[in-house]
This record gives C-alpha cells, structure tokens and sequence, in this order.
C-alpha cells in the first residue's frame, strides 16, 4: 500500500494547451497532470485552467486564499488511500488533519493585519493581493521578502514545518529562468512555463511535485522489475508522449496542483 503516495499508473502527456487524459488511476492522492512535452511538467487536480489559459476575473478575485477555501477545495471526489482503506475525507482523517490544519493557518495568516504586508504583495497587473512564497524573485528584496515571509509563517507554526506546498514552485522558476534553452526546443515550452508560473501567482495553490521512483524489489534490476513500477514512455503519438508508471510525492492526498519529475 502506498498510504498518502501517489501512483500514476497511466498518463497520456500532451502538447501545449491540451489537457491529458489518465486512466486507471489507483492510489491518487491530488494528482491530475497536464503536461508541457519534454519534462516541463504543468499539472492541475482543482483548477480547470489549461496552461496557456488565464485566470478569469473572478478568480482572480480569490487569488488570496483562506484556511476554509484550502480546505473546502480538498472535498473534491479525490481518491486516496490509507493502510490499505480509502480516505473519506483528508481533511478530518487523522493522518493527515495536523497537517491540513497547518497549511490552513498559513492561508489565514496572510489575511491578519498586522501580517498582510509581510506575507502578501499587490500583483502589479491585477492589483489583487497575492502570497509572497509564490511570488518569482527578480531583485535581492524580492529574496528578502520571502526569507522574511517564511520566517514569519515558522515562528507561528512554532517550530520547523515542511510538506506545505511552499518549496515546489521554486522548482518552476528554474525552468522560467531557462527560457532560452527551452525556446530552442520548441518555443511552446517556455509559453507553458511562463503560463504555469504565473497561475501559481494568482492562484495560489498548494503545489506539490512527484519525484520519487517506487523501489519495486531490491533484489532485482530495474529492467527485470514489474514494468508498471518506473514511470516509462511507451509510444508517442502527433500531441505528444504517452508514458505509464508510477511516481510518489508525499503531499499529494492534500495538495491542489502538481507536476511530475522525469
């Protein structure tokens, strides 16, 4: 049993604004991906947008989150599994509670005055407040901010938290740093990444990543392992790669939006 991992079993990946289609999804916690082509990953489980798509108005309108909305948009029909029984509702279960109610605070926690202009800033093209963990940094203070922003959200968590969905987007940002390299291989992969980039903006989703190979049996080498157990391409076609497998990320069964490692 994979408890809170989540296992991809088959994923069809796509090109630029095409949403995937996955079948026999078993174990999934949040994860729903839409994917750019050569391992420039975008992926949704909650929001409908594709990533050359913008936020409408309306939700631009809700771009900063509360702790309610995180974890009304956790009661959504997603499938997770536990030692082997399924999850009613992640949010109440008790292995994953403590956790959801830390993220939660984190959200409320840009809405307290005294807090506002330390956790949030107002996005220059919507004028909408947005989290300054999911802000890209562009200047030293930029950095300084978030080092500030995450001090702030520790010393009220009391202590060292992580699987909170603040880390992955940084991930990101690498790939929008090297537009350059990926224009050279089509010029749709930087659209996507630039699009993916700026809905985490406004949006503000808990985003998660799946990096993690399943070990299958030690004893064996990978190529003699069950053959669902590596995530592997196993025909490509005119929109894309068709890949099946498996891959963990431990936040998933309580993350809104992913995107998978090769």
């Amino acid at each position: 049993m994979l408890d809170d991992a989540a296992a991809v079993r088959r994923t069809e990946m796509f090109g630029p604004g095409r949403q995937e289609h996955v079948e026999d999804l078993d174990q999934v916690g949040a994860v729903l991906y839409e994917f750019c082509l050569a391992g420039v990953t975008c992926g949704s489980w909650l929001s409908t947008l594709r990533p050359t798509e913008k936020p409408t108005k309306t939700e631009e309108r809700k771009v900063l989150r509360t702790g309610r909305d995180y974890i009304d948009s956790l009661r959504d029909g997603r499938e997770v599994w536990i030692d082997g029984e399924q999850v009613e509702d992640v949010s109440t279960h008790p292995a994953f509670a403590p956790i959801v109610n830390v993220r939660a605070r984190i959200y409320d926690l840009a809405h307290e005055a005294g807090l506002q202009d330390l956790l949030t800033y107002v996005d220059e093209d919507t004028s909408e407040r947005c989290a300054t963990t999911s802000r890209p940094p562009h200047t030293r203070e930029d950095w300084r901010a978030r080092r500030a922003s995450v001090d702030a959200i520790l010393d009220d968590a009391r202590g060292v938290v992580t699987r909170v969905g603040d880390e992955t987007v940084g991930e990101m940002w690498s790939l929008f740093d090297g537009q350059d390299v990926l224009n050279e291989i089509n010029p749709a992969f930087s659209a996507n990444i630039t699009q993916h980039v700026r809905r985490a903006q406004l949006l503000d989703p808990f985003h998660v990543s799946a990096n993690t190979d399943p070990k299958g049996n030690r004893a064996r080498r990978p190529q003699d392992q069950d053959p669902d157990v590596l995530l592997h391409v196993v025909r490509e076609t005119d929109n894309g790669i068709v890949v099946r497998g498996a891959k963990f990320e431990t936040a998933a069964a309580y993350a809104n939006q992913a995107f998978v490692k090769p």
